[in-house]
């Protein structure tokens, strides 16, 4: 019996040391970390990944130089499925690829419009792909955007995927990775949105880069003002773009800055530090909000359906430039009321797009009418999206409270110690 005991434990033993049967060395590997997917002229989808090298350990490297071999590469391949034009991708690189670290997918149009479905089925089928990949949407080539040079991080798809992360943008809080995309997608009581993307050049942003001549003195080169064009505008940032609006797999349109702020107002989902500016008197007033929260109340009757949504917002003063000399209560009641039709003209908006024009559930109202009423939901479900939705009265009540002013409580003004 001692010598079974001993016998089976090795055997165990044995099976522990298998753990890295099937690793691979980073050398051997191509790692990628961002994928965008485009339609091309022949109709076949085209597959674009960066391939990122290795930063290489040298004393150029530390001092801050950028040579060739730092530089991230570009490949595009295309094919009648992603699959095909992955096999192809994988057909001429030496090394072999590595998509564990792919962190965004990038969609043109196109393709959001008619290819969602088969793009995001292999997506989700191959395993080296993870579930929490970020999904976004351009207005024109995916392959466009990857070519943009990165601003402030190593790569472009380091830079995408941090820039989604700051959350003073509303457009970042509609952003979704492919398994809440795919869930909305799937769903009968809800359509998906994502946050649209597109270098920072058509946004009106440019970047400058501070070089140093040979005489110490720093001098800035703006874009637009070298003599390669076509050089400039590939090193122009990204910036977020509005939300891309789906019903079902098919695009339907796109939400300004303004009216994606007003679909998260609907969703209670307006993130801290959104800034909301307000005009005053010979000045603004600038509110940093703190809270948001919305409540969907539907109520059913043989005149139609009506849902009441209830949206609470708190917030705190920013900046203060009005020309009133005191923030007193009644200054700031004016403000609550100020910001309160500003929520409800933004929400509106939204909802004159989605609802109205689209007849997309992107605010979720028929997961609030299923959750209050299944049976209910099951009846009106097939007729959601063919005139029921687009004839939903919507009733807004909105509650505003600015409570903070931040270190100083009233405005500075010029002699007023005198």
């Amino acid at each position: 019996m001692k010598y079974l005991i001993q016998f089976l434990f090795l055997c165990n033993f044995v099976f522990l040391l298998s753990g890295c049967w099937s690793s691979h060395e980073a050398e051997d590997l191509s790692i990628i970390n961002i994928v965008g997917v485009d339609e091309n002229e022949q109709g076949e989808l085209e597959l674009t990944a960066n391939l990122v090298r290795p930063m290489p350990n040298t004393a150029s490297a530390s001092a801050g130089t950028n040579g060739d071999s730092e530089q991230p590469n570009l490949v595009s391949a295309s094919g009648q499925s992603l699959f095909d034009a992955m096999s192809k991708l994988s057909s001429s690189i030496s090394k072999r690829m590595y998509l564990g670290h792919v962190n965004v997918l990038i969609f043109g149009e196109m393709v959001a419009r008619d290819h969602m479905e088969s793009a995001l089925d292999f997506f989700r089928r191959e395993n080296d792909f993870r579930p929490n990949i970020k999904i976004f949407i351009t207005k024109g080539s995916a392959k466009e955007v990857m070519q943009t040079k990165p601003a402030l991080q190593s790569t472009i798809g380091l830079e995408v995927d941090k820039l989604s992360e700051n959350d003073r943008f509303a457009s970042a809080g509609t952003l979704k990775d492919i398994s809440k995309f795919v869930e909305d997608l799937t769903s009968n009581t809800i359509d998906p949105t994502t946050s649209g993307i597109t270098r920072s050049i058509n946004k009106g942003i440019e970047f400058s880069s501070i070089e140093t001549s040979g005489d110490g003195e720093a001098r800035a080169k703006q874009q637009g003002e070298t003599e390669n064009e076509t050089t400039n505008e590939s090193s122009a940032a990204v910036a977020l773009d509005g939300t891309a609006v789906f019903q079902g797999a098919k695009l339907k349109g796109w939400l300004n800055d303004r009216e994606t702020r007003g679909l998260m107002w609907m969703l209670g989902e307006v993130s801290n530090n959104n800034i909301v500016v307000l005009p005053c008197s010979q000045g603004t007033v600038s509110l940093n909000t703190r809270d948001s929260k919305s409540r969907y109340s539907p109520q059913l009757s043989n005149d139609g359906t009506t849902m009441r949504v209830n949206i609470q917002v708190e917030a705190d003063i920013g900046e203060y430039t009005c020309a009133d000399p005191e923030l007193d209560s009644r200054q700031i009641e004016r403000l609550n009321r100020q910001l309160e039709e500003t929520i409800e003209e933004e929400a509106t908006a939204a909802l004159r797009k989605a609802q109205k024009r689209w007849q997309a559930d992107v605010f979720g109202f028929g997961k609030a009418i299923y959750r209050d009423n299944p049976k209910a939901w099951d009846k009106i479900a097939p007729d959601w999206r063919n005139g029921l939705l687009q004839n939903l009265r919507v009733d807004l009540n909105v509650s505003a409270n600015i409570s903070g002013h931040g270190m100083i409580e009233q405005p500075s003004k010029a002699n007023e110690s005198r």
